[in-house]
Formats: C-alpha cells, structure tokens, sequence
C-alpha cells in the first residue's frame, strides 16, 4: 500500500492548498475523505476517472465538501463516455447527507458502521467512533502485508489505541497547539497526538488536520521531544510507500 497526503488543513485551508483528504494507492486508487480543494488538487497528480472509491470518515464540511464537484465530475464524464464506472462512496447513513449523496446515478453508495469491517479492492478497513461533536469514524486499515491507522478528527481517545497498535503508519490529527485544550472542540493537541503516538507504537506517524494559524513546526518539535517514532508533519504529496 501507498499512503499519498493530498490535502491536510482542518477546518479551512490556505491558499493553493487542501483540507482533508488521502489517496491510498492498492489495487486501484482509493481517495479517503474529499474537503474542500481536493478535487482541484487530485488533479495535478492523476486523472479523475481513476478515482472510483471513495471512503467518508464523517461529514463535517472540511472531510467531504469536495464530493459534490467530484460527482459531477462523474456525471459529465458518463456523458462524455470517457467512463462507466460508478463512483462507490463507503459513508454512514446520516441525513441530509446519505439522500443528498445517493440520490445520484452516477453513484453507488455503501453504508458502513463503527465495528463493522468492510473491503474495498482487497483492502481492510475496520471503523471505530472517535470523540466528536458529530459521528466520526477512524479506520484500521489493512492488506495481506501492512497496516495504516488513520485517526480521522476526534480528541484522546485510549479505546482507540488496541485498534492503532502497532501499525506501519500513524495518520493522526494535531489540530491544535499544546496550550489549547481539545476536549470541547473534539479534536486532539501536540501533547495528546504525542501520547497517542508513544502509547501505540507505529513505525513511523504523520501529523494531519493541521491549524491554518501559526507554525505548525512548534506542534512537530512537541510531538518529536517526546518519543523517537519517525513522526513527519503533513504537507500535500507527501507519500509513504510500504512495500
């Protein structure tokens, strides 16, 4: 598997850059969360049509945005015949969102729920809630060989942790510098992403979902005085390729 950072801002996004969003390369293409400037961005790299999986962490505007632009991206390239292929979404059933999503030919949507595995193009994805203001699902995430955690948006959470223990990577969210406490907001801080990273050992860890104010270093220069994991702070096209 490859892991591919395209967009890594959370809430918003800077100019020329992207909020949340992934491409893990395995069998095909699978583009995990969409905000805003993904679609745009993707772009740069791979051709949209390539695209056919899409899998939701949970619907807040800077994990999913960018969907709407995506399918009709679809709808025009099954017009144009350039494709046939659906656009399979892997989300929770939650309205508005799940009518609004579905209601497209183009699309084939799958429901997935906390604690139920499912599979896409031979990869495992096993979802477990977080701690959010709105349902929010991390994944384990595995093939015959590797396996990548990614945290999604949620504060501290131990019951988390048997589910990211040792993985090949840690893809987890540092929204916040360590004075700022990220119980209300439900998002985790440079010392809870560092106790995160140190209580589940991965070989190596990606800080994601970072503030558009500030320096982002200070969050890195926390998390790295606290353990010697390889931790990398995300910047777009950033890969690790786990062979």
């Amino acid at each position: 598997m490859k892991w591919t950072v395209v967009g890594y801002y959370g809430g918003s996004l800077k100019a020329g850059k992207a909020a949340s969003g992934y491409l893990l390369e395995a069998k095909e293409p699978i583009l995990i969360d969409c905000g805003p400037g993904i679609v745009s961005t993707l772009q740069q790299r791979i051709d949209l049509n390539q695209i056919n999986h899409v899998v939701l962490s949970h619907y807040h505007w800077d994990h999913f945005s960018d969907l709407g632009a995506l399918i009709y991206y679809r709808v025009i390239q099954q017009e144009l015949g350039m494709t046939q292929q659906p656009l399979h979404l892997y989300g929770q059933v939650i309205e508005p969102y799940y009518e609004l999503l579905s209601k497209y030919d183009c699309v084939e949507f799958h429901p997935i729920e906390a604690g139920q595995p499912f599979e896409v193009e031979g990869v495992k994805f096993t979802p477990a809630f977080t701690r959010h203001p709105v349902p929010c699902l991390a994944f384990s995430i595995q093939d015959s060989d590797h396996k990548i955690f990614y945290g999604a948006d949620g504060e501290y959470a131990q019951e988390l942790i048997p589910l990211a223990q040792d993985s090949d990577l840690l893809v987890i969210e540092a929204s916040l510098y360590p004075e700022i406490s990220g119980e209300a907001s439900g998002h985790m801080n440079a010392l809870d992403a560092a106790q995160f990273i140190v209580e589940t050992a991965p070989k190596q860890a990606i800080l994601t979902h970072l503030p558009i104010y500030g320096d982002p270093e200070e969050i890195l220069e926390v998390v790295l005085e606290r353990t010697s994991i390889p931790v990398h702070l995300a910047e777009s096209w950033f890969t690790v390729d786990l062979k």
